[in-house]
């Protein structure tokens, strides 16, 4: 069990790293303390940009330093494991950079875009049920569905303008081989398709039928085959 005295340095040392506001430390050389700071918030930025490429390529480096610096010193992380410090670094982003966000219009939809892919790469395995039944199609369980303002998924950010804004749909899922996460763009009848599917198998009636509810039947039809060839053969559903 840690001395009250050394959690306390532990504390201040802490503190420093992160705003920067020096208060004399048991122990510690005044002269050199920056380098601490310097080496943690290397760290923190390394972990971050890891997790954005895009919004970093985006802002460019100096707002984007600048971005994180402010992060890293207002916000106290939470989560222990610092994989999971650009999910709160996101959520800061959106919660608390209005006039960032407002100039740069698609970052919040870039970041949740980018933290997804993440936590798909970094989720849990998840397997598919052994007894599954011929003729029926089982959904990927590694995957999450995505609705954003901005195409993303679609179009280079620097390429985003105010009239791409609307209403999109994409999935992400883990290849089970490979470990790639795998990006799906989605009309509003397929996100339909994938939910029911997730709540149990469909039969390729079964999907027909949910896209009949939005067109006619021989478009359905035609739509239905090439769902399933094109999602069966990059694993976003299984037979």
């Amino acid at each position: 069990m840690l001395k009250d005295t050394t959690h306390t340095n532990m504390s201040l040392l802490a503190e420093y790293c992160r705003t920067g506001d020096y208060e004399a430390i048991t122990g510690v050389n005044h002269e050199n303390v920056h380098h601490y700071r310097r080496l943690v918030f290397n760290n923190v930025l390394d972990s971050i940009t890891a997790a954005y490429p895009l919004a970093r390529k985006l802002l460019k480096r100096k707002k984007w330093e600048q971005l994180v610096q402010r992060f890293f010193a207002s916000h106290k992380v939470q989560h222990p494991q610092i994989w999971m410090m650009p999910e709160e670094f996101k959520d800061y982003v959106i919660q608390t950079e209005k006039e960032l966000t407002d100039r740069f219009f698609c970052l919040p939809d870039l970041l949740e875009l980018e933290w997804q892919e993440v936590a798909v790469f970094m989720m849990p395995d998840a397997a598919l049920p052994s007894n599954r039944v011929t003729g029926y199609y089982y959904l990927n369980p590694e995957i999450r569905l995505l609705r954003t303002e901005y195409p993303l998924h679609l179009k280079k950010a620097s390429m985003i303008s105010t009239e791409d804004k609307g209403v999109y749909f994409v999935s992400l899922h883990r290849h089970p081989e490979t470990g790639a996460v795998h990006f799906t763009n989605l009309s509003i009848p397929f996100v339909a398709v994938l939910e029911q599917m997730d709540e149990q198998p469909l039969t390729k009636e079964n999907i027909t039928a949910i896209l009949s509810t939005y067109t006619d039947t021989e478009t359905a039809l035609f739509a239905t085959d090439n769902f399933i060839e094109q999602s069966v053969h990059n694993h976003l559903i299984f037979i």
